[in-house]
């Protein structure tokens, strides 16, 4: 098994290099061109970023969950909640704004949960909710308008907006603007 590191910071991608290079595992760069096994880990680096668009990196993480299938570890700004970064259960998320000996814990821990997954169909049932969260997501965050939606959803309006209220806050954010910050400028969530 091999780490790789990559991110938006070279600051950040040194600092986290730095902190898992007395670790049993090997750790190196992540370019183009990498040859990434399902067994390795990618750690993404990107805490440093502002929350203001932040969502557009969901895209990037889920395409490159795609094409390598690698277990992910994502540093997320403090500001953004855990839960919504977890688009599939081989993602795992650290808030990059805790101290440094808890996020060498954390990124530690993440990657022993992946040397030792528990069974292949826990693994297929997280999948699965993970996807219908993202179709509940994608049903109720749409750019139409709420009268449009709740209509089409055969709903009331107030039920509409009390749904996507509570989707909103198990994703972990307290308000739809919070929300709608997270996801500016994203044309769709992956």
């Amino acid at each position: 098994m091999k780490v790789f590191i990559d991110g938006c910071s070279w600051i950040e991608v040194e600092s986290v290099k730095y902190l898992l290079d007395g670790c049993q595992f090997s750790v190196d760069y992540y370019h183009d061109g990498c040859n990434i096994n399902a067994d390795d880990v990618l750690i993404f680096c990107l805490s440093t970023m502002p929350t203001l668009g932040w969502a557009s990196q969901l895209g990037v993480i889920d395409a490159l969950l795609r094409s390598y299938g690698c277990h992910i570890i994502v540093l997320h700004p403090q500001s953004i909640p855990s839960q919504a970064v977890v688009l599939d259960s081989r993602i795992f998320s650290v808030c990059g704004a805790l101290p440094v000996h808890l996020i060498k814990l954390m990124i530690i821990s993440a990657i022993d949960i992946v040397l030792h997954r528990a069974s292949l169909h826990q693994i297929q049932r997280d999948d699965i909710k993970c996807q219908e969260s993202k179709n509940q997501i994608k049903e109720l965050m749409c750019s139409y308008n709420a009268r449009y939606r709740s209509k089409r959803l055969g709903m009331k309006l107030k039920s509409f907006y009390g749904r996507r209220l509570m989707m909103v806050k198990s994703l972990g954010f307290n308000h739809l603007h919070h929300f709608r910050v997270f996801t500016s400028g994203v044309t769709m969530i992956p």
